[in-house]
């Protein structure tokens, strides 16, 4: 009887520590994932300013052409 009762305590004991490094595991993938989470929302920051910035580019083309527009219809006018 007491052999048996020290085979499941030794079980118990096997599985307690099998759990224990699961929850470990888990503790780490949770930490990555924290991290690339934190990762994904500087590469979506990154990418806000360079749309920010490439929308500037665009507006700044656009005066630029529409005063090239404006200058020829002067000198065709004038």
């Amino acid at each position: 009887m007491s052999d048996s009762k020290g085979h499941i305590s030794y079980q118990l004991s096997v599985i307690s520590y099998q759990l224990s490094v699961i929850s470990y595991q888990l503790s780490v993938i949770s930490y990555q994932l924290s991290v690339i989470s934190y990762q994904l929302s500087v590469i979506s920051y990154q990418l806000s300013v360079i749309s920010y910035q490439l929308s500037v580019i665009s507006y700044q083309l656009s005066v630029q052409l529409t005063k090239k527009l404006i200058a020829n219809i002067e000198r065709r006018l004038g």
